[in-house]
């Protein structure tokens, strides 16, 4: 897949809204980022992942999640663990990313609740390129997960059986749609505006990210996750028209965005307090990309070098 316009900007778009919720909590529309986040994953995956084997895509995507969100969490956990002592739980969660043990854990860093989500669906994905035929017993586990979760309260169930996942399949199915047809795309947008529109006054509850694994919300995929949706597949629609400076710095705040949408924590919080929201946003956004430039983008290059050079190593038979 080459790189596509409309979804560095749908990255770029969904970051924002993160970032603003973080800045001023009354914004509730802010919670939708991680929706189009959860959708454009699905999308992304659906496309890149065709090809490859179940190793080499498990691998790369550690190698893309795991460095930064490890440096990212280590501040949380220091001002954290003097407070509330050790938690096994959230340690574990915060290392593996994996949120269940004897109970349903948030990492130290709770933007990392939906990295949880993410490499859920990975997993999901690595299996299926293992083995295709894996595609039906995956979305009978998730059924059968979401109806125990309904009636036991089970962590385990709570997790795999969330609706959120729904997400994820809506972007996967977008990535087989047809694409460049402006008056599609308009409609779908003006519908996903109107979705978010009528959603805000109810999203209240889902401010609180513990409630996700409770499933007393089950109604965010209908809430945020559709109207995400719509917005992604109308953004594609106008991939041919999105040009200019303004596109590419939006793009550019695509590229950054998980840098962003880790590093953003820190300084909204301490600063939405003292400083008027707009400020704090600002700071916030510029410290992610601050971020982006000098961590995860060298981190990156050196980890792909490294790959690079393992392949060769591989690659160059024995001598003597």
């Amino acid at each position: 897949m080459g790189r596509l316009h409309s979804i560095q900007i749908m990255r770029c778009i969904a970051v924002a809204l993160v970032v603003l919720i973080h800045s001023n909590i009354t914004l509730t529309l802010g919670s939708a980022g991680v929706d189009i986040f959860f959708v454009i994953s699905g999308f992304i995956i659906a496309k890149v992942a065709a090809g490859r084997g179940p190793i080499e895509f498990i691998v790369d995507r550690i190698r893309r999640i795991y460095p930064l969100w490890i440096m990212a969490c280590i501040p949380f956990a220091a001002a954290l663990i003097p407070v509330r002592g050790v938690d096994a739980g959230m340690v574990l969660t915060s290392l593996t990313l994996w949120p269940v043990y004897d109970d349903y854990y948030f990492p130290y860093l709770t933007a990392g609740w939906s990295l949880s989500f993410e490499m859920l669906f990975y997993s999901a994905a690595a299996m299926v390129l293992w083995r295709r035929k894996l595609i039906a017993p995956i979305i009978a586990s998730f059924a059968i997960a979401l109806a125990l979760a309904l009636i036991t309260k089970w962590p385990l169930f709570r997790f795999v059986g969330n609706p959120i996942v729904l997400e994820f399949a809506m972007g996967v199915a977008i990535a087989h749609l047809p694409t460049y047809n402006r008056k599609v795309g308009t409609g779908l947008i003006l519908l996903s505006l109107a979705g978010f529109a009528f959603s805000i006054p109810a999203s209240g509850r889902l401010l609180w990210v513990e409630n996700l694994a409770s499933l007393d919300t089950p109604w965010r995929f209908a809430q945020w996750g559709l109207p995400a949706a719509a917005l992604v597949a109308g953004a594609l629609q106008f991939e041919a028209s999105l040009k200019g400076r303004l596109a590419r710095a939006l793009e550019y705040g695509g590229d950054a965005s998980y840098s962003i949408y880790l590093a953003h924590m820190l300084p909204a919080l301490a600063l939405r307090h003292v400083l008027p929201w707009p400020i704090t946003f600002l700071v916030a956004v510029g410290t992610g990309l601050i971020v982006y430039r000098f961590v995860e983008l060298p981190v990156q290059q050196s980890l792909r070098a490294l790959g690079r050079k393992r392949r060769i190593d591989a690659e160059v038979p024995a001598i003597g």
